[in-house]
């Protein structure tokens, strides 16, 4: 599902209703920020992983080719799932491991 050509933003045990919320609707109001832009980065692909108690989890996958790097002061990943808008900033210049961005 996640491989090296994509970053991946994942929602877990979020409740969904069973026949809202296809994947192609809610790539339609996902997107990645960055904090130099006003420019939209849409998902290329959300996954939804259902689970018996009525939850799910959500998987955000953004190509690669944005190259973040330790310059983007922020970025936004917001999303909206049914009634329920969830927002985020991360900050890449604080994701690093032995000094090299880990994302």
């Amino acid at each position: 599902m996640i491989d090296a050509d994509h970053y991946a933003v994942v929602i877990y045990d979020i409740p969904t209703p069973k026949k809202y919320n296809q994947a192609a609707e809610l790539k339609d109001v996902a997107y990645l920020q960055r904090d130099k832009t006003n420019k939209k980065i849409k998902p290329s692909q959300v996954v939804i992983d259902r689970h018996e108690d009525g939850t799910a989890t959500l998987t955000y996958l953004f190509p690669r080719s944005l190259e973040i790097s330790k310059r983007d002061m922020n970025l936004v990943f917001a999303a909206q799932v049914g009634r329920l808008f969830v927002s985020l900033f991360f900050y890449p210049g604080q994701m690093t491991v032995r000094d090299e961005l880990e994302l």
